[in-house]
């Protein structure tokens, strides 16, 4: 989601709202949410990466062709104290600020995403232009973090092809429930970086709390 029509910030917490609930409907499960933070996503993009996304999602090579183009030669500068540095030409990256280069991130962790979402794994992904949260269920948080692990190591394989880095100091982890009984203290194990979970955590701008009551929110208004 994100940069598309009718699919704002409102439809995509709409979305990950429901399931939650619709876990919670199916018994005695609880709902983890892991958020990631990518490190400067739309610097990072590589071209050659992005230009082969877009074949491989069937886009018309006359497109492509643009897209390269429109990528090739560009350059930047610094404005410090009225002094403006040397054009510098920029190998990577696309223009923030152009409603294009949003458009063009979506091809580009479209990937992540597809792989994200396994059938076998209890795992919902939910993108929201370069936001990526992780929500997945179980009978215990235990396994939902396991989970959580598994799907990570594919997100660090995406970002090895990608040219992409992920601020695991800045990743939020959160379990959901209204039910006694569950370990809410169980943490996400990341290589060298320990999550623990918080009460409340801050999804797409909104602050969400473990049973859902919104009670941080209404405190934040």
């Amino acid at each position: 989601m994100g940069n598309r029509t009718n699919r704002s910030t409102e439809t995509a917490l709409e979305l990950l709202v429901e399931q939650i609930h619709t876990i919670w409907k199916a018994g005695n499960q609880v709902a983890s949410v892991l958020s990631l933070d990518m490190t400067g996503a739309f610097d990072r993009v590589n071209h050659l990466r992005l230009l082969d996304n877009l074949r491989k999602k069937g886009v018309p090579l006359w497109f492509v062709r643009m897209v390269g183009s429109f990528l090739t030669d560009r350059t930047t500068t610094l404005l410090v104290e009225n002094e403006e540095t040397e054009p510098r030409r920029l190998n990577a990256g696309v223009p923030q600020g152009s409603p294009l280069s949003a458009m063009l991130f979506l091809f580009y962790n479209a990937l992540l995403l597809e792989a994200l979402n396994q059938p076998e794994l209890p795992l919902s992904p939910l993108g929201f232009a370069d936001d990526i949260n992780l929500l997945t269920y179980r009978e215990a948080t235990v396994v939902n973090c396991t989970n959580l692990e598994i799907a990570h190591e594919q997100c660090l394989d995406w970002a090895r092809t990608h040219g992409m880095q992920f601020a695991l100091n800045k990743y939020t982890l959160s379990h959901l429930t209204r039910r006694r009984g569950f370990d809410l203290q169980a943490p996400v194990r990341l290589q060298d970086q320990v999550v623990e979970p918080k009460p409340v955590v801050k999804i797409l701008g909104l602050q969400l709390d473990s049973k859902l009551h919104w009670k941080a929110y209404i405190q934040v208004i």
